[in-house]
């Protein structure tokens, strides 16, 4: 799988702007670092990244781990959209109970 670049980053910031946004709503602090989390591996991290590895900064072992930093940023982000939608589908369930009786 290749690494995200600038493009796909703006299509991975809406999800993320949603599950930041329910996150927030729903007062879920792991949604919210989680969001933090992939942003931060999927931006900055990996455009450090691409910089040391063009200035030749660091050494083989240390850019074989970084490198999937966005890999990970995009795989946190799915599991966020995973949890939000444990959370969505268990707050339905109660609503739906709660308006039954």
């Amino acid at each position: 799988m290749a690494p995200p670049r600038a493009g796909q980053l703006i299509l991975l910031l809406v999800p993320m702007i949603v599950i930041l946004d329910y996150g927030l709503r729903v007062r879920s602090r792991r949604l919210v670092a989680a969001v933090a989390a992939s942003w931060l591996l999927i931006g900055p991290a990996y455009l450090a990244f691409t910089n040391a590895f063009a200035i030749g900064f660091g050494f083989q072992a240390l850019f074989e781990v970084w490198v999937d930093s966005a890999l990970a940023g995009v795989v946190i982000l799915w599991l966020a959209c995973l949890h939000a939608l444990r959370l969505q589908t268990a707050g339905g369930k109660k609503y739906e109970t709660q308006s039954q009786s």
